[in-house]
């Protein structure tokens, strides 16, 4: 469905030459609200639950008390929200540690972040711990900022977490 436009219908096109003080282009401008309209009306998909899934580059699974994820799309956006809290580590392997996001795989898909709002069950001391997810990836990769002023960013490794390791994420991504 197409915005209400009475207004811009309303007003008079211009010559063409696009000089000062004549009116607007509106073929030019009517192509421009087309493609916003079509933005306005995207269809809005029902959400879907999926398991967050914990994965180290070592390999392994822990074990869950706790791993729920839910996902959105509005238009291009993909909204994303869950919480992983561990009984244990399970499993694991060393190595760096992500969230497999099932919507995310799309090699032609903008970068996104994801905010952590809340974590602990950490063995290393951090600042706070952030994410990223790069173009084509099934997952977000967990980053940590160390504490005591360092500014140095490195991949959570799964030696700085504990058996009890808990988290909630959110946040959003543009897609194609």
């Amino acid at each position: 469905m197409a915005l209400d436009r009475t207004w811009f219908n309303a007003l008079v096109d211009d010559d063409g030459t696009n000089t000062v003080g004549t009116v607007w282009n509106k073929a030019q401008i009517d192509a421009l609200l087309d493609s916003v309209d079509a933005e306005f009306t995207a269809t809005i998909a029902p959400p879907s639950n999926f398991g967050a899934v914990l994965p180290s580059t070592g390999g392994g699974t822990p074990l869950y008390v706790v791993n729920i994820g839910v996902q959105q799309r509005l238009g291009k956006v993909l909204y994303i929200g869950g919480r992983i809290v561990l009984s244990s580590k399970g499993a694991l392997g060393a190595g760096s540690l992500a969230v497999n996001v099932p919507a995310l795989s799309n090699p032609s898909e903008h970068q996104g972040g994801i905010a952590i709002g809340f974590f602990g069950g950490l063995a290393t001391p951090v600042a706070r711990l952030a994410t990223y997810i790069a173009p084509g990836a099934a997952a977000f990769v967990i980053t940590k900022v160390p504490a005591a002023g360092s500014t140095v960013i490195s991949e959570l490794q799964v030696a700085d977490i504990t058996n009890g390791f808990d988290f909630i994420f959110g946040g959003c991504y543009l897609t194609t």
